[in-house]
């Protein structure tokens, strides 16, 4: 049996998403995690440490707490395609009543 496989969604456009494996998906937030900047408040060293824990916990999520890690960048993972039209169907609702 092979390796699971997850519906990576970017929350703001639906249509961008690409089947990738857990792995996959963790190295995707820590190359966003890597590419980001210190807040002003932030100096550099305080940062790097932040970034470095951040990174280890994405390392140690499973696919739960991954998902909750994706959902800060508006992002998430879904571990089938059942899953991914119910997401688009409740975020096409939440359009229609104006609450996103």
């Amino acid at each position: 049996m092979g390796e699971k496989l997850y519906i990576l969604v970017d929350l703001q456009d639906l249509d961008n998403r690409r089947l990738c494996s857990l792995e996959e998906a963790k190295d995707t937030l820590i190359s966003i995690w890597n590419n980001s900047e210190p807040d002003n408040d932030e100096d550099e060293a305080e940062f790097e440490n932040n970034l470095n824990e951040h990174i280890a916990n994405i390392k140690a999520a499973d696919a739960v707490k991954l998902d909750s890690y994706l959902l800060g960048i508006d992002h998430c993972i879904c571990s089938n395609e059942e899953q991914y039209l119910e997401l688009v169907t409740q975020m096409q609702k939440m359009h229609q009543e104006g609450v996103l």
